[in-house]
């Protein structure tokens, strides 16, 4: 199963992510604040986090050095709907895709099948 971490505090845009991509044959998980993110990562079951990069609890940058102190090989995809990508150090933005909210839902899928192009995600 293609298990996947939704971090973002707005219960309509997880419902309605969560919807599209199990049709597309992904387990999804999300998370309405970072604290819940972090809990949810520590377990090991998650191989892509997409985050917002202003949910409550820690700031973007936080959350993903935090994501990636625990697994350094967990793909990350970062969202937003202001300019926090710009905030972001360089070598995070060289490494992390960036989506800006608002967003087609098929440009998620496309940056998910990016990160690990093939059948399944083990």
């Amino acid at each position: 199963m293609k298990n996947i971490l939704f971090v973002d505090d707005d219960p309509v845009i997880c419902s309605l992510l969560k919807s599209f991509l199990s049709l597309k044959k992904y387990h999804i998980e999300y998370a309405t604040n970072g604290i819940d993110a972090i809990n949810t990562v520590v377990k090991g079951q998650v191989k892509i986090v997409i985050m917002d990069m202003n949910v409550h609890g820690m700031n973007g940058v936080e959350l993903i050095k935090r994501i990636h102190g625990i697994n350094p090989a967990l793909k990350i995809i970062a969202m937003s709907g202001d300019t926090s990508f710009d905030k972001l150090p360089p070598e995070l933005k060289a490494t992390i895709p960036f989506i800006a909210k608002p967003f087609r839902l098929q440009d998620i899928e496309k940056l998910i099948v990016n990160l690990f192009p093939g059948p399944e995600v083990v």
